[in-house]
């Protein structure tokens, strides 16, 4: 009798734990994905930021006429991040 007994216990133990677990790993799971949505988001965020301070650095020079060295090394500071990112090249 205390087999038996030991016996559903150990299987309702078994059971409640990998439920418990189950449910852990979906949690953990969800906020690994939604963690990951949000940097993607961020780090587009910051590539079209890039973008438009390099958009309109050229723009100001060529209406200018020109760029100082200081300027330029300015714009590849700012090229370098937004290629690391993904831009899409028209900065080159």
């Amino acid at each position: 009798m205390n087999e038996e007994i030991t016996k559903y216990w150990v299987l309702w133990v078994c059971g409640i734990l990998a439920a418990g677990l189950t449910a852990l790993w979906r949690w953990a799971w969800k906020k690994f994905k939604a963690q990951r949505k949000r940097e993607d988001a961020m780090e587009e965020g910051i590539r079209a930021i890039l973008h438009d301070r390099l958009f309109q650095a050229h723009r100001y020079y060529m209406d200018r006429g020109f760029c100082t060295l200081e300027e330029k090394r300015n714009v590849e500071y700012l090229y370098k991040p937004y290629a690391a990112l993904g831009g899409n090249g028209t900065g080159e």
